[in-house]
């Protein structure tokens, strides 16, 4: 039941980064355009098969990371894989802000107080063209009065837009559930809620590239401790680990170079300290190869083959 649970584990943690790379890799696709082109659709398949196949390079890489070069490409490409999945949560949470954000009757009511201001500007700006138009000097010097007005209209309507950004955004995080809770922690720790949002979506990816990794590592471990190689012998499968195909592999070795005087059964069991099956799985390879003969129950070296005198 271990085993379908590791395998299980290793699934989900691998998939999910693999998932968040390329969702990462994705946005570079999609941020500038909404249009349903070919060229998008083509584009945005492109840059997420792209992240994924970093993301499982990084695992291919982790496999082999014996080798100080992959291990080094393993370790890079983590860093790589954590940033992105950083950014993709920081791009989502800011985005499910904004839509809330832009919601809210805060943003509603400053929306109409800019839409009433633009109004009023056009407004006067019709009146002042009309009196420019006027015959009447009269008409001038009001022309000249509302062009001022206009003009400090316009420096309210400037200021109010370079505030709309942050309009709402309080009432936006109060409305979200994560992001509620991270105002939550920044106000018992005194802690800007930005750098509160930066350290958990860190930390969440951080676990995420721990885990999967982890995993990767023990359920290779452990598939190399219980790796085995099935053979058959008289018909039925044996499995030989890894462990007992070098045994085997030395003495196959042995017997090749003739450094063996007898092939008995019994006698090579004890000298290599393998199972029956395995000895007679090795002899019966030989035999395959020529080196050996088998006679009865009882190997023997082909007249071709000398065993060395010592």
């Amino acid at each position: 039941m271990q085993r379908p649970v590791v395998f299980l584990t290793q699934y989900v943690m691998c998939g999910a980064s693999m998932v968040l790379t390329g969702m990462f890799s994705l946005s570079f696709a999609i941020h500038h355009s909404d249009e349903l082109t070919f060229f998008t659709i083509f584009s945005a398949a492109l840059m997420l098969m792209i992240g994924i196949c970093i993301d499982l390079s990084k695992y291919i890489f982790w496999i082999h990371r014996s080798s100080p070069i992959y291990l080094i490409l393993s370790v890079l490409l983590g860093f790589f894989s954590l940033s992105a999945s950083v950014a993709f949560f920081i791009n989502q949470e800011e985005r499910d802000i904004e839509e809330k954000r832009i919601e809210t009757m805060t943003y509603q009511s400053y929306s109409k107080k800019i839409a009433t201001l633009i109004s009023l500007i056009q407004t006067k700006q019709e009146a002042a063209e009309k009196r420019l138009n006027s015959r009447y000097h009269e008409q001038w010097n009001k022309a000249d009065k509302t062009i001022e007005e206009i003009e400090q209209l316009s420096e309210k309507l400037n200021l109010l837009e370079s505030g709309r950004s942050s309009v709402g955004i309080t009432d936006a995080r109060k409305n979200s559930a994560v992001s509620s809770f991270f105002v939550s922690i920044s106000e018992v720790f005194d802690i800007p809620v930005k750098t509160v949002t930066v350290a958990a979506f860190s930390l969440l990816s951080v676990l995420i590239e721990v885990c999967s990794m982890g995993i990767i590592g023990i359920n290779h471990k452990t598939q190399a401790s219980k790796s085995a190689e099935i053979v058959a012998i008289n018909g039925r499968e044996i499995a030989l680990s890894d462990v007992s195909m070098k045994k085997i592999a030395t003495l196959k070795t042995s017997i090749t170079d003739k450094s063996e005087k007898s092939l008995s059964i019994r006698v090579l069991v004890k000298k290599y300290s393998l199972s029956y099956q395995n000895t007679k799985y090795a002899l019966d390879d030989l035999v395959r190869d020529g080196t050996v003969i088998k006679i009865g129950n009882k190997y023997r070296y082909s007249k071709s083959v000398v065993p060395t005198q010592s």
